[in-house]
């Protein structure tokens, strides 16, 4: 994954603010079809990777 996909991702997922925004609070959906998942919140929405998510998601994490 990109540092830049990280980096949209993280924000999407509220986990820091895209720097010409603030930070949440979040509401975040998202919609998975084959292997894209589609992530939307009040004010955008962005398809990524499953791949790219699952990576994300268990960055840093023992299992």
């Amino acid at each position: 994954m990109t540092p830049a996909t990280r980096d949209q991702l993280g924000a999407a997922l509220g986990e820091k603010p895209i720097s010409s925004g603030q930070a949440g609070p979040w509401r975040v959906t998202a919609r998975i079809s084959g292997g894209l998942v589609q992530i939307s919140n009040k004010h955008e929405s962005r398809v990524i990777r499953k791949a790219e998510v699952e990576a994300y998601l268990l960055k840093g994490k023992p299992w």
